[in-house]
């Protein structure tokens, strides 16, 4: 009996461990990129500079944990609904590469140097934040 006991017990622990794996990979999809907002662009009292957007990146809160950040690739994606260039298009969506050149006050934001500059639709719109070219 105690033998019959312990391979139920084994075979309930097996499928318990099984269902845990399934969640898991149901669960957490492989993100390459850290999510960003857009909240604002660079800006003085009398004049705003649309080329450079600033940026909080989730999960970074001090400008010290955002100086690892520079020169990181940022993508801003808009749908659209033109055909544009093959190396432009993703998915129907337009995409605006910019690059992090440097951070911005003390709670970890970052501001950013986009090709074009974005549009006001813009702001407080996500945007990604690749994590390349990598200097480790």
């Amino acid at each position: 009996k105690t033998g019959e006991t312990e391979k139920k017990k084994k075979k309930k622990k097996i499928s318990q461990n099984n269902k845990m794996a399934e969640k898991i990979t149901k669960s957490n999809k492989v993100r390459l990129y850290s999510r960003g907002r857009i909240y604002s662009y660079k800006r003085r009292r009398n004049t705003t500079h649309n080329k450079r957007s600033l940026v909080r990146i989730e999960g970074v809160k001090d400008a010290k944990a955002a100086q690892f950040y520079l020169g990181k690739r940022v993508a801003y994606l808009t749908e659209t609904n033109k055909k544009l260039a093959a190396d432009k298009q993703v998915d129907g969506k337009k995409v605006t590469w910019g690059k992090i050149v440097k951070t911005h006050g003390d709670k970890g934001a970052v501001e950013v140097t986009f090709a074009t500059p974005v549009d006001g639709n813009s702001l407080g719109a996500e945007c990604r934040v690749f994590l390349y070219p990598s200097s480790i």
